[in-house]
């Protein structure tokens, strides 16, 4: 006989998979997985043009780090189950509604949550990822051995990020200021590592000292650690939820004339500056846009400084990745609210997209300008401020412009289709290589690298006006819900 966890446990992977399919559609979602594998692979093959200049130890750090980073992105259960609580999702109910409805305790259904999420997003996005890096490592003359140890590695590093952000998310359901305190503590813990070098790496991300020692302690030390959070977690997330309540100024028409700018969108533009202040999105939003920014230094600094990698890394490098780290800020901007009431109003949604782009470039442009003056800075290259501030601000537009133009309103959900993901690869993966090529010319000096450099911001801003011009064409027949597009 089944046991009703295992029917629940089962019915939330259904349920993950039916949603994927909702918004991508089943031929999208199935190919996902072969995306990665195909990058990954290729990725990995590469390793063997620089085999010779970087160590074994430097390609495990970085992958295990962003790992660590992935699964602390996916782990963020605790503000999950309390959105799904408070809210419908739009057209969808989820099965976290059960506690409201059956005699089931909503930690049950987060520990079965947590766990559905690691085995899904495992076997949906690492094991390809894994076996793809296993092929091109398999090239370089490692043996199977090696690959089902960095199979190990690579999950539990997943599974202990996930549980680090359960834990966070679960105490920030009931703290914020307790929440702030330990993400400061965190970020002292890992100061100590890098610039401070008081500690290794390998001391706070347990499975590269197995890697160092082939101590397995490493390895069960690592299980244990994310089997406390995790229990702590649990432990820690407010059960009973409550819908939050307040009340806010009349401003709207204030909200307007400061939206002045943006002419006959400047009532769209308010709305949507209201939604962001009323759901608490903002610190949120620009967190997850300055946080990868910050990472993004922090490992190019450790491979330069700490580990003593000859790397040129420049202004200009970095400039080249803001338009990417915006993404995830635009995706926030089309997931604060069900769009559906907009069927019934005269929009279109051309316009609301565009309503967004406008209320997007004014979160990120000053952030952007701020960042490559901060950078340009602190490497002492003041000269390259100016041309990394055209890339970098161009570079925005343009990710922008791929991004609205290839998803519309549904960024958090159709970019993962493996149709649109091809799509968003290959139009924002070329001018990305050849700005960091640009970079590295620019930094030996010689006159290519800025004209590499200004055929590609030519480049980006002209397509940037095409796409931006066939918006209304492309969206105006489509309705505000959830369907595949």
């Amino acid at each position: 006989m089944v046991s009703y966890d295992w029917l629940l446990f089962t019915m939330m992977l259904k349920e993950e998979w039916r949603l994927h399919k909702s918004f991508i559609g089943g031929i999208g979602s199935g190919l996902f997985p072969s995306m990665i594998f195909l990058f990954s692979a290729g990725a990995a093959f590469t390793t063997q043009i620089f085999k010779t200049n970087i160590s074994q130890s430097t390609p495990i750090l970085i992958l295990h780090s962003l790992l660590f980073f992935y699964g602390f992105f996916v782990g963020g259960l605790g503000q999950v189950g309390e959105e799904a609580m408070r809210r419908r999702l739009g057209q969808l109910n989820v099965l976290l509604q059960l506690p409201r409805l059956l005699p089931v305790s909503l930690r049950k259904m987060m520990a079965m949550f947590f766990i559905k999420d690691a085995v899904y997003y495992i076997l949906y996005t690492l094991a390809p990822m894994v076996v793809g890096l296993g092929l091109g490592m398999y090239n370089t003359g490692l043996g199977i051995s090696y690959l089902a140890i960095f199979g190990l590695t690579s999950t539990l590093t997943f599974i202990l990020g996930m549980s680090l952000s359960f834990l966070l998310s679960s105490i920030y359901s009931k703290s914020l200021k307790l929440t702030i305190v330990l993400g400061a503590i965190l970020v002292a813990i890992m100061a100590l590592v890098s610039p401070l070098n008081i500690l290794k790496a390998s001391q706070l991300l347990l499975p590269l000292g197995f890697w160092e020692t082939g101590n397995i302690l490493f390895l069960i030390g690592t299980i244990a650690a994310s089997a406390v959070l995790f229990t702590a977690a649990l432990y820690t997330f407010q059960e009973k939820v409550t819908t939050p309540s307040g009340i806010y100024p009349p401003n709207y028409l204030q909200n307007m004339k400061a939206f002045s700018f943006s002419g006959s969108l400047s009532k769209l533009v308010s709305k949507e500056w209201l939604e962001i202040r009323r759901s608490g999105a903002l610190v949120p939003m620009l967190f997850g846009f300055i946080g990868p920014l910050i990472v993004i230094y922090g490992m190019t600094w450790v491979l330069q400084n700490g580990l003593g990698i000859p790397l040129k890394f420049n202004t200009i490098f970095y400039g080249g990745f803001i338009g990417f780290m915006g993404v995830m800020t635009y995706s926030w901007l089309t997931n604060l609210e069900p769009n559906d009431f907009l069927n019934f109003q005269p929009v279109g949604i051309h316009d609301v997209i565009t309503a967004k782009l406008v209320l997007y470039f004014v979160l990120v442009l000053p952030i952007t300008v701020t960042y490559v003056l901060l950078i340009g800075i602190v490497t002492n290259e003041l000269n390259l401020i100016i041309p990394a501030l055209t890339f970098s601000l161009l570079n925005t537009l343009y990710v922008a412009s791929v991004t609205t133009y290839l998803t519309g309103l549904w960024t958090n959900t159709m970019l993962f289709g493996a149709k649109t993901l091809s799509q968003f690869t290959g139009l924002t993966l070329l001018p990305l290589i050849s700005g960091v090529l640009a970079s590295f010319w620019v930094y030996d000096g010689t006159m290519k690298g800025y004209y590499t450099l200004a055929i590609i911001c030519t480049g980006m801003l002209l397509l940037s006006i095409i796409m931006l011009r066939k918006l209304e064409k492309k969206w105006r027949t489509r309705i505000f819900s959830f369907t595949v597009q």
